[in-house]
C-alpha cells in the first residue's frame, strides 16, 4: 500500500510529459496520478522498525468517537435529509409524471394524511408551487382533500401574504387555486377573496382568468359580500351591457342570471339596448344562448 510523504515516503514529481518507463522499472514504486501530475510513489517497507512501531501504536490505540472532519453532526444531517426529501416532493409538482403520482396519491385511501405531509413540504414555496402549470392543481387538489386542515390553511395564508388576493386571481395558473379557495378553502380564505373581488368586480368580470373566480363567487351566497358583489356588477343598467358584449364578461352575466333575484333586473337592463347586444359579436352569441321567452327573442331580433 502506498504511503504519503508524512509517513517518510519519497515522492518524485515525474511531470506530464514525464519517463514513465523509469518509474514502471522499478519494483518497489507506483504511478500515482495527483491533481495532473504523474507522482512516483516509494514502497515502504513493511518490515521496518518504523513501520512496526506504527502499526503497533494503531491496534492498541482507542477508536475515537469524533466524526470525520467536515462531516455534519446529527442534527444538521437531519435537517438536511428532510430538506433534501421537501425538494424532492417541490419537484415532483411542478414535472408532468411527478404531478400525476401526486394527483393519485391525493385521492387514495390514506388522502388526508398525504394532504398534511405535502402541506408541510411545500410550506415556504407555495407561492412558486401556485403559479406553476401543474402545481396549481396539486394545490387546489390539497384544498379538496384538506382545506380544513391547518397546514394547509397555513400553506393558503402563505400564498395570500406573499402576493395578495387580486394578483392571485388574475394569474394565469393562480386563478384555479383561487377558484378552490372559494370551493373548499377555510371561511377566512374565502371572505378575502370576495373582498377584492368586490372592490374590483368591473375589472374583474372582463378580465380573462379572473372572470373565473368572479362566476364562482356569484354561486356562493352564502357569503358575506356576494350582495356587494352582485350590486357592484348590476347597479348601472349600462354595465350589464357592457358586460353581455365582452367576450368575458358575458359568461359573468350568464352566471347572474342563475342568481336569485337577480335575472329580472338584468333582463330589464338588457332590453335597454336590443340593437347593440344584436350587431355586437359577443351579445348576438349570448342572445343566441339564453333561455328566455319567444317575446324577448323577437325584441332582440328588431
Amino acid at each position: 500500500r502506498a504511503s504519503w510523504s508524512r509517513f517518510g515516503a519519497g515522492i518524485h514529481h515525474i511531470g506530464k510529459t514525464g519517463n514513465r518507463a523509469a518509474a514502471m522499472c522499478d519494483p518497489f514504486s507506483e504511478v500515482v496520478v495527483k491533481n495532473t501530475f504523474i507522482c512516483v510513489v516509494a514502497r515502504e517497507d513493511s518490515s521496518s522498525p518504523a513501520h512496526e512501531r506504527r502499526r503497533a501504536s494503531s491496534a492498541g490505540a482507542a477508536p475515537r468517537n469524533t466524526a470525520p472532519i467536515g462531516s455534519p453532526s446529527p442534527r444538521r444531517a437531519l435537517q438536511e435529509e428532510v430538506q433534501g426529501a421537501a425538494d424532492a416532493v417541490l419537484k415532483a409538482a411542478c414535472s408532468l409524471a411527478g404531478a400525476e403520482m401526486l394527483e393519485t396519491l391525493l385521492s387514495g385511501p390514506d388522502a388526508a394524511e398525504a394532504a398534511e405531509a405535502l402541506a408541510d413540504a411545500f410550506a415556504g414555496e407555495a407561492w412558486k408551487v401556485t403559479v406553476h402549470a401543474r402545481g396549481c392543481r396539486i394545490l387546489s387538489k390539497l384544498l379538496e382533500v384538506g382545506g380544513a386542515s391547518d397546514a394547509v390553511s397555513r400553506l393558503v395564508d402563505e400564498v395570500l401574504e406573499e402576493s395578495g388576493p387580486s394578483a392571485l386571481i388574475m394569474h394565469k395558473f393562480g386563478n384555479t387555486v383561487a377558484v378552490a379557495m372559494m370551493q373548499h378553502g377555510a371561511l377566512r380564505h374565502k371572505r378575502r377573496l370576495m373582498a377584492a373581488l368586490t372592490c374590483e368586480a368591473r375589472r374583474l368580470a372582463r378580465h380573462r382568468h379572473a372572470c373565473r373566480v368572479v362566476i364562482e363567487a356569484l354561486g356562493r351566497e352564502e357569503l358575506d359580500g356576494h350582495a356587494a358583489l352582485v350590486d357592484g356588477l348590476t347597479k348601472s343598467g349600462g354595465e350589464v351591457v357592457k358586460l353581455a358584449t365582452h367576450c368575458f364578461g358575458r359568461h359573468v352575466v350568464r352566471k347572474l342570471l342563475s342568481v336569485t333575484g337577480v335575472a329580472p333586473s338584468v333582463l330589464a337592463s338588457m332590453r335597454r339596448a336590443p340593437r347593440r347586444l344584436a350587431k355586437d359579436r359577443y351579445g348576438a352569441t349570448f342572445i343566441a344562448d339564453l333561455s328566455v321567452s319567444a317575446e324577448w327573442r323577437e325584441e332582440m331580433a328588431l
